[in-house]
């Protein structure tokens, strides 16, 4: 007699696959995190970003950029940088791919907002207390392709 199941076995091979694909990400940011690779300009940035981190200050840092001129790759390298420090950062972007890229969650799944939640009610929507956690001892908030968002 075979072994009862909560869900139907596709469930638990589409949770593998997922699990695979975020091991395979994870893996994506190291290799994206290559100063070989690096540009000129972006280690440039990469020094400045640093120096602001090291300081006490709370900071807003912009990396503005047309398309394809490494603003993500920035972003890898400036998060590998502040994961292997062991200090507190969270990834997010619009597309949890971009995201998973960066050891990160889409913004959606990050602030918990459901496709059921209207546009409008967003910006007035309670922090609940899961995500306030997510946010304590954060030294770093990292959110790639911004301009993609409403």
């Amino acid at each position: 007699m075979g072994q009862k199941y909560k869900y139907p076995i596709s469930y638990y091979k589409q949770f593998l696959q997922l699990q695979t694909r975020k091991t395979e990400l994870k893996q994506s940011l190291h290799k994206k995190a290559n100063f070989l690779e690096a540009n000129e300009e972006q280690i440039k940035a990469y020094g400045k970003i640093c120096k602001i981190l090291s300081s006490r200050k709370q900071q807003t840092i912009i990396v503005d950029g047309s398309a394809g001129v490494g603003k993500s790759t920035l972003a890898a390298l400036v998060a590998f940088k502040v994961n292997k420090e062991k200090k507190g950062y969270i990834a997010s972007a619009h597309l949890s791919i971009a995201a998973t890229a960066l050891g990160g969650c889409s913004l959606y799944s990050l602030l918990q907002i459901f496709k059921e939640t209207a546009v409008e009610n967003i910006p007035s929507l309670p922090l609940s207390a899961k995500v306030k956690k997510r946010f304590a001892g954060v030294k770093l908030l990292i959110v790639d392709e911004v301009s993609l968002i409403g």
